[in-house]
């Protein structure tokens, strides 16, 4: 493994041994799931992508611990239990690309901000939910 690659970070992506086949792009399943796929509202489409990148970046044990290191070395609480939220603002080749618009470091915590509320709102409501079925 290439320090700094996918897999130093992040659990495989998949359970199959290493050279097994991952099945035939051609067969009735595959093209029945291309299909399903092609049917998606914008709405599913994008669940569809927010299931497939929490799996995909699930944490391996060395990253969580690496993460539980640093939180004690800035003074977050252990029984916090809000998420962490971390930031990746790439200035390199998206800033100098014609396509795509500058952001400003106010705009993306304005944007981190206005995520955190509805994830709080969104885990009360959770709660209150749990609360009311017991």
């Amino acid at each position: 493994e290439m320090k700094g690659s996918y897999a130093c970070f992040f659990q495989p992506e998949t359970n199959c041994p290493e050279g097994a086949s991952r099945g035939d792009t051609g067969s009735d399943s595959s093209r029945e799931a291309r299909t399903r796929f092609q049917s998606l509202s914008k709405v599913e489409e994008g669940q569809l992508y927010q299931a497939i990148e929490a799996y995909l970046f699930r944490m391996n044990d060395q990253t969580i611990a690496s993460v539980r290191e640093r939180e004690k070395k800035v003074g977050f609480p252990e029984e916090q239990k809000r998420p962490l939220v971390a930031v990746h603002a790439r200035r390199g080749d998206k800033v100098v690309d014609s396509y795509n618009r500058y952001y400003t470091t106010r705009e993306y915590a304005q944007a981190v901000f206005t995520w955190a509320s509805k994830a709080d709102e969104c885990q009360q409501q959770q709660q209150q939910q749990q609360q009311q079925q017991q």
